[in-house]
């Protein structure tokens, strides 16, 4: 990897320039990526986003993604960063000689010189040990010691996969902890990270099997349970060949369209005396959520409800609990 790469920035672009400019720089001038830093400067707080929109990674529709399209990244001006990379004094000369030309055309431009720092290893200093309720860790896998007390979790993290944060996470994790049963089976629907299965196997013996849309997300579940000393075997699974089979215990911490997608399959996965753990919702949301469930016949019943800041979980199920 070579010490530096060279920006480019180029503010105010037509966008109907942005084609051309990203071309010429690319053929003429040995680019090797470009992106759009408009959507960095904007306050999502300030957008006027449906409440679907304003929760946890997860599937989009063409509709979501046209909305998020249209109230975030639309404009008439682009502001492009160009990327060069090689060896220093080639990175100088075809970034002066792409500025120079820009230059030329009446845009606003800058360079600038980076050190080329590994995301790999940079990403690291945003990752740290999350403490949580009852001496409960979640340690990202470099900070792993043999000296970790209590009950310890490790993870690598990954883009959008779950590392313990987040407020439903957190939510979960409260909940499985106060289960008394263990050797059950469960299910971690959008697995993500596997940070909530891994709990179970880890520290209550339950079988789990990991589900999830995204292969990526699964490779980084496999990586974690090895991180625990837990074998993955046939329990890692694309939900797309996924069928359903009997569980004690569903765990689903999605986004609302998609906890009401899958009820269905969440119905034919519940044992009669088992709980399916709801999460990825605002506390605004959960009346909607219990209501669709009960009403399409899901399960009967709301057994506890768990709010931390603006989002929630809820436990459901047929009967009381079997599992405290």
């Amino acid at each position: 990897m070579n010490p530096y790469f060279g920006v480019v920035t180029v503010l105010d672009v037509p966008v109907d320039q942005e084609d051309l400019m990203t071309a010429i720089a690319f053929n003429e001038f040995g680019c090797t990526g470009v992106q759009n830093i408009n959507s960095k400067n904007i306050d999502i707080g300030s957008v006027n986003l449906p409440d679907s929109l304003k929760v946890m990674s997860g599937g989009l529709s063409e509709t979501d993604g046209q909305i998020i399209d249209d109230k975030i990244f639309k404009s008439k001006h682009a502001s492009l960063e160009f990327f060069f990379e090689g060896e220093k004094n080639e990175i100088e000369k075809n970034s002066k000689s792409f500025e120079s030309l820009i230059l030329e055309n009446d845009y606003q431009v800058s360079f600038e010189l980076r050190e080329n720092i590994d995301w790999r290893d940079s990403y690291k200093k945003f990752f740290k040990t999350i403490n949580l309720k009852n001496n409960l860790k979640v340690i990202p896998s470099w900070e792993k010691s043999n000296a970790d007390e209590g009950e310890v979790i490790y993870i690598e993290p990954g883009m959008g996969f779950g590392t313990g944060g987040h407020e439903t996470t957190s939510l979960c994790l409260n909940y499985l902890q106060s289960i008394s049963l263990e050797g059950k089976k469960s299910l971690d629907l959008g697995c993500g990270s596997g940070i909530l299965g891994i709990y179970l196997q880890k520290y209550k013996s339950f079988e789990c099997d990991y589900v999830d849309v995204d292969q990526d997300a699964l490779s980084n579940c496999e990586k974690n349970l090895s991180l625990n000393n837990l074998e993955a075997r046939e329990n890692i699974i694309l939900r797309k060949g996924f069928q359903a089979r009997k569980y004690d215990v569903v765990i689903a911490n999605i986004l609302l369209p998609i906890l009401k997608e899958e009820a269905e399959l969440i119905k034919n996965c519940l044992s009669d005396d088992g709980v399916v753990l709801l999460s990825g919702i605002l506390k605004s949301q959960v009346d909607e959520l219990v209501n669709f469930y009960i009403s399409n016949n899901i399960v009967t019943r709301e057994i506890e409800r768990y709010d931390f800041g603006d989002w929630s979980c809820v436990v459901m199920g047929n009967n009381e609990s079997i599992l405290r």
